[in-house]
């Protein structure tokens, strides 16, 4: 009996690729990143997502930045604001950390590049409504200098 290899093989390429090109939404109820321009981030180019729950659900939150080797700043003051189907749900700053008390990057690096991932918020009840996050940055410079991309993950609990 002869088995024909090349169709076992080609079957297994195209599964693999499936499966990771799938994998990411396995682990993320959602996930968006905004790429900026010039790798700079102005104070009027607020981030946003808008997220649609179709059903009860609970949440964290991850707000995500990622930038360049030589950033300076130890923080980031982010502006947060979250609307549902247009109402006001909450606004307030927070303080994402870059670096940390011995002046080292936080998060992830890899070369030139350093993901922070700032949890923002655990178990939220979300109900049915279309969510809108905005981020913008609360930093004495304007434009903020080397952030590449500002970005959102929630995470099914």
């Amino acid at each position: 009996m002869k088995i024909n290899y090349s169709f076992t093989k080609l079957s297994l390429v195209v599964l693999a690729s499936i499966m990771s090109l799938t994998a990411c939404s396995f682990l993320y109820f959602y996930r968006s990143i905004n790429e900026l321009p010039g790798m700079q981030w102005e104070k009027k180019s607020v981030q946003t997502f808008e997220v649609i729950i179709e059903k009860d659900i609970v949440l964290d939150g991850i707000f995500v930045i990622r930038h360049v080797y030589g950033f300076s700043y130890p923080e980031i003051k982010v502006s947060y604001k979250l609307s549902k189907d247009g109402e006001d749900l909450e606004n307030r700053t927070m303080t994402v950390p870059i670096k940390d008390q011995h002046g080292d990057y936080v998060g992830e690096g890899s070369v030139d590049l350093w993901d922070v991932n700032y949890p923002f918020f655990e178990n939220v009840q979300f109900e049915p409504g279309t969510y809108v996050f905005q981020f913008s940055h609360e930093m004495q410079r304007d434009p903020l200098p080397l952030i590449m991309d500002v970005g959102l993950i929630l995470e099914k609990e």
